[in-house]
Parts: structure tokens; C-alpha cells; sequence
């Protein structure tokens, strides 16, 4: 994510910039990081995850949430458009509507977001309390990482890898097949650019 060059800037003034530029940041000790744009591969895999696990989940009194939603991490002060978002039971809301109840998180990994998902927002959203797993989805191959949240408050890593693989999801006891996440990915459309540090 690269930050835009300008002063420190109030949640309320971060809000009124993504409704004029019409555009999603995410915002840190009053900066604004622009997100990269979106591969044809990230966008197939977060309709599918959206739309397969809010199937898997329907009546269970848990939703799926795409990346309109703003997630608030309290301890932190960051604001984050994850890929998608579970939460259970009713949205726990601050007051511009930021949720900071998620059960779950799912980022898509890209080449220029990937170091800060897997290592720096993990660490900015273990700090939510409500939070039990933390989803990587890679996109260009099928492989999903799941880092879990044990009951002494450490955090377990478990990899699915291949297409008869299943992403299991036991906060919600929720088995997702990857053929399901990858279900028309045109793989060839992967960002394959240098990774930024």
C-alpha cells in the first residue's frame, strides 16, 4: 500500500475522502493508504468466497461481507477493507459504522499487499478480540492459508493446498472446498509483478 502524501488527517476526515473520491483507503495513526487495484483473478475468487460461504453460513445467524465494509480494529485505530468478513449475530458497530465485531477475516493476496497481510495487518487484527481466523487466499494457484485462534490466545497456522483441498473454518464449523474459492479463476490473469518490501 503506498500513503498518500498529506497531514495527519481525523477519521472523520478519512470517511469524507473515500465518499468523495469514491474510492476505499485504509487508515492508520491518522494516514491513508491507497489500496492497489484489484486483479481479474483477485475479484473472481472474493465474488466466489462472498457468495460460497454466505450460501455454506445461511441460516446459521452468521454473515459474509465484502470489502465496502470498513473493519475498526479499536486497539489500533486502523480502519481495513478486508477481502470479506464474517461476523455472527448482530454488527457491533463504532460510531461512523466501522465494524469490530468480525469472526472471521479474508484477504486475497496480491504482490504489492502481500508482506503487509500476511505479517502487519495480522498483527494489527489479532488485537481484536472478537476474531478467531484469519484467511490468506493465494491468487494464482489454490492454496489458502488459515491462522486460528487456540484457546490459551495463540495463533495456529493450517495450509490447504491443491484443488481437492477443503478450507475448513471452525468457528462457524464451515467446510469450503477450494474448488469453490477458485471456482473460473483465470489463473492466467495473476499478478505476477516484483513482490514490494
Amino acid at each position: 500500500m503506498a500513503s498518500l502524501p498529506q497531514p495527519y488527517l481525523t477519521v472523520s476526515d478519512y470517511i469524507e475522502l473515500e465518499r468523495k473520491l469514491g474510492e476505499k483507503f485504509e487508515y492508520l495513526d491518522g494516514q491513508v493508504y491507497a489500496m492497489s487495484g484489484a486483479s481479474t483473478p483477485h475479484v473472481f475468487i472474493q465474488a466466489n468466497l462472498v457468495r460460497h460461504l454466505g450460501n455454506l453460513l445461511s441460516g446459521s445467524g452468521c454473515k459474509v461481507l465484502g470489502s465496502d465494509l470498513h473493519v475498526h480494529v479499536e486497539a489500533s485505530g486502523l480502519y481495513a477493507h478486508p477481502d470479506a468478513t464474517v461476523i455472527c449475530g448482530p454488527p457491533v458497530a463504532d460510531k461512523i459504522h466501522g465494524i469490530t465485531n468480525p469472526k472471521i477475516l479474508i484477504e486475497v493476496l496480491s504482490p504489492s499487499s502481500r508482506r503487509y497481510d500476511q505479517v502487519g495487518k495480522f498483527g494489527l487484527y489479532r488485537a481484536i478480540p472478537s476474531l478467531e481466523e484469519y484467511v490468506l487466499v493465494e491468487q494464482d494457484r489454490h492454496s489458502v492459508d488459515c491462522h486460528r485462534r487456540t484457546a490459551d490466545g495463540h495463533w495456529e497456522l493450517t495450509r490447504y493446498l491443491g484443488e481437492t483441498a477443503a478450507l475448513i473454518l471452525t468457528s462457524v464449523n464451515v467446510t469450503l472446498p477450494l474448488a469453490m474459492i477458485y471456482e473460473d479463476v483465470p489463473f492466467a490473469a495473476a499478478e505476477r509483478e516484483t513482490e514490494q518490501p
